[in-house]
């Protein structure tokens, strides 16, 4: 291990006898005595460590010591267990002076066709009110998690990830994950060349205080069926999918949809080198929904049927044009898209599921159906367009500039106040991507508006990837709309970071906050690594409170004998 000439080593194990014994993998010590800098610390009669040509070998890991506000000291001792060449299990007993003990386990299993990995906690705890307070009462708590990936045959798959946690914050107060909402999912998935099938379910937990259960959605199921069709006699080709959603709630609006999306496109390239591409789609979707004004009360029935068509024709045109140099490549695309569809609009009655969020972007200017999900269709006709231009560099590097806009030719607009498509002219969206290099990339995207030169929406991402030091930077602002009304924008910032100094030491940290709300976490740490030795000393803050996970502090303390486990 690495030592200064005439120093003791950082650690060192002594003992009376030492023996490897090769059939049982380990190397026994007798009488042994660990030493920290040459200071003996930690005396045992006995003592065993797998043998270092071992990869798997059951015993300790490496143990972590940790305070928060809400748990108090702790200590957690992980036990690695080799159950057979393909399949482990580590349990993590933790122990609190708070809250009192915590069993964690974490299994791992490989089959020829998938693997499956498992993750579970479990307390037994006073429980609180909302408040925070102790009302007498012992309640179990604890939360699941498992991944499961499999591979049918050449053609199907399937797998599964499930997340499940017995109340709102179990999960934040217990340093586990964080987040306001669960999703667990099972799946099967057909492909045969251009044709795709598949089916979807999914069961969601939303953590956010005020809740109910009966307004939250089970997807059983979401199915899909994709065909893809072969060229026809003028060079055109047909394409149609099919979807079926069923979605339940035990206390609130059920909806069964049947969706069939179809279109017929061609692409050719004219004498200049434009690339024009032609399409007629057309969609139809069937409602049929029951307990609509449980959830919303302007519905106009509580179950009914309800439908819509909506047809569609796109021409599209865009121009690549190169330029080589000894040293830099220069690319530059214009393109026009023009759109022509009936404002077929969004009836009241047609529930909106899967459409409630939306962002503006140059990601999605060109899209047929700016909206996310299927219940809510960007209809109407409008022209996009815009251009890209890149510098390509022979060592790797890379510039790109994007930016473009949407006119719409009707009058009525399906898109809300602030979204920046309210108006006939659509604010300006774009992007640049610097990457002069593998270590280097800067991201910034960008929405203008026409009525007045300011930045409705922008983010900024920097990544350094650097020997000395790394770091991960990001900006953004999105407009703040209080019913109906621009209140400003709501800005954050959020970076994280490494420095490395002397040999073997290296600083860690992080933050994440609200420029105007003040900070929500924070995190910092240090550690030094070498082939012989790794400690860690790491502190945080979370400075939001939710019910029982209040505003808290804590410190950890990680520390391993490499070679010893």
């Amino acid at each position: 291990m690495p030592r200064t000439p005439g120093r003791p080593p950082i650690w060192q194990l002594k003992a009376g006898k030492v023996t490897r014994d090769l059939n049982e993998e380990i190397v026994e010590y007798d009488d042994a005595m660990l030493e920290l800098f040459g200071i003996p610390v930690f005396y045992t009669p006995y003592f065993y460590h797998p043998d270092p040509t071992v990869e798997r070998k059951s015993g300790l890991l490496a143990p972590t010591f940790a305070h928060s506000g809400e748990l108090g000291f702790q200590y957690e001792q992980p036990v690695y267990f080799v159950i057979d060449d393909q399949s482990d299990l580590t349990l993590s007993p933790r122990l609190t002076s708070r809250e009192g003990p915590v069993l964690r386990g974490e299994h791992r299993q490989q089959f020829s066709f998938g693997s499956i990995e498992s993750d579970g906690s479990i307390t037994y705890v006073e429980d609180e009110d909302g408040n925070g307070r102790k009302n007498g009462d012992n309640v179990v708590r604890g939360h699941f998690k498992s991944v499961g990936n499999f591979r049918l045959n050449d053609n199907f798959t399937s797998g599964y990830d499930v997340l499940y946690t017995s109340d709102d914050t179990y999960m934040r107060v217990y340093d586990i994950q964080g987040g306001t909402q669960t999703r667990s999912r099972a799946f099967v998935n057909g492909f045969n060349g251009r044709d795709f099938a598949g089916m979807e379910a999914f069961y969601f937990q939303d953590l956010t205080d005020g809740a109910k259960e009966g307004d939250i959605p089970i997807v059983l199921p979401l199915a899909e069926l994709v065909v893809g069709g072969e060229p026809d006699v003028i060079g055109g080709r047909v394409q149609a999918e099919f979807t079926g959603l069923a979605l339940q709630r035990t206390g609130g609006r059920d909806v069964r949809r049947l969706s069939l999306d179809t279109g017929w496109e061609r692409q050719f390239v004219d004498g200049i080198g434009g690339v024009t591409t032609i399409g007629g789609y057309v969609s139809a979707d069937g409602y049929n929904v029951s307990e609509a004004q449980a959830t919303d009360p302007t519905a106009s029935e509580d179950d009914y049927f309800i439908g819509r068509i909506w047809p569609m024709a796109v021409l599209d045109w865009r121009l690549p044009m190169v330029r080589t140099g000894e040293r830099i490549d220069q690319t530059f695309e214009p393109r026009i898209q023009i759109i022509g569809s009936p404002a077929v609009g969004n009836a009241n009655d047609i529930p909106n599921e899967d459409s409630q969020s939306f962002e503006f972007s140059d990601a999605n200017l060109f899209s047929k159906n700016r909206f996310a999900g299927e219940d809510r269709i960007d209809s109407g006709s409008r022209v996009n367009y815009g251009f890209t231009t890149a510098l390509l560099g022979s060592s790797g590097g890379s510039t790109e500039f994007a930016i473009g806009q949407s006119v719409r030719l009707n009058d009525n607009s399906q898109f809300g106040v602030g979204s920046g498509l309210e108006d006939r002219f659509s604010d300006i969206v774009g992007r640049l991507t610097i990457a002069p290099s593998s270590w280097f990339n800067y991201t910034f995207r960008y929405r203008v508006g026409l009525d007045r030169p300011e930045l409705n929406r922008h983010e900024h991402q920097l990544r350094y990837l650097g020997d000395i030091f790394t770091l991960d930077l990001g900006y953004v602002s999105v407009p703040r709309d209080i019913n109906g009304v621009n209140a400003g924008n709501i800005e954050e910032v959020n970076f994280e970071g490494t420095v490395n100094f002397l040999d073997n030491w290296s600083l860690i940290g992080g933050y994440r906050g609200d420029l105007d709300g003040g900070p929500i976490r924070m995190e910092g740490g240090i550690r030094y690594l070498d082939e012989c030795f790794d400690f860690q000393f790491g502190a945080s803050r979370d400075f939001t409170s939710d019910r029982d996970a209040d505003a808290t502090t804590a410190f950890l303390v990680r520390f391993r004998l490499r070679g010893l486990n």
